[in-house]
């Protein structure tokens, strides 16, 4: 819950980071928000039509865990991003 805070102040800031957005949807899908969740997404591929979880796992370098990368794509796949 605390992440979707903080990620609600970044789109606020810069409604045009793709970040702030697939961090907001990745939070709710964890939480089992799914309505939020998936209306984060759909904004997220407003930005990103074409982003997938497969990309996301190539190309994200800030994960130091794979256990903590995994948690993130899943809180996505639940707010429907493909894979």
């Amino acid at each position: 819950e605390e992440a979707v805070e903080w990620s609600k102040k970044t789109v606020q800031a810069n409604p045009q980071f793709p970040g702030g957005h697939r961090s907001l949807a990745a939070s709710y899908g964890s939480i089992g928000k799914l309505k939020e969740a998936t209306d984060a997404r759909l904004k997220l591929q407003e930005l990103l039509p074409h982003l997938t979880i497969s990309q996301l796992r190539e190309n994200l370098p800030y994960f130091k865990e794979s256990k903590t990368m995994e948690r993130y794509l899943d809180g996505l796949r639940k707010a429907g991003l493909p894979e």
